[in-house]
């Protein structure tokens, strides 16, 4: 089923979202940022590995991980 995800996937629209930041404590600048940005995604598999690769006008973030397996991620 996984394998169904893989290729380039775009945001179209999110609801809620400055909400959600703002629940979350994030500034009123980042949010405002946050909530213009329509991030392109990329996901990836390379034998058992995965990448999924986060593309916007204001950062890439790349994430490598197996399926089943913890992963240790930090984000803003």
């Amino acid at each position: 089923m996984a394998a169904t995800m893989i290729g380039d996937w775009k945001l179209i629209s999110s609801e809620n979202f400055e909400e959600l930041m703002k629940a979350l404590g994030v500034g009123l600048i980042m949010r405002k940022i946050g909530n213009t940005t329509k991030p392109n995604v990329k996901l990836t598999q390379n034998g058992d590995e995965w990448t999924l690769t986060t593309t916007s006008s204001i950062k890439t973030h790349t994430i490598k991980f197996k399926l089943n397996e913890p992963v240790d991620e930090e984000t803003l």
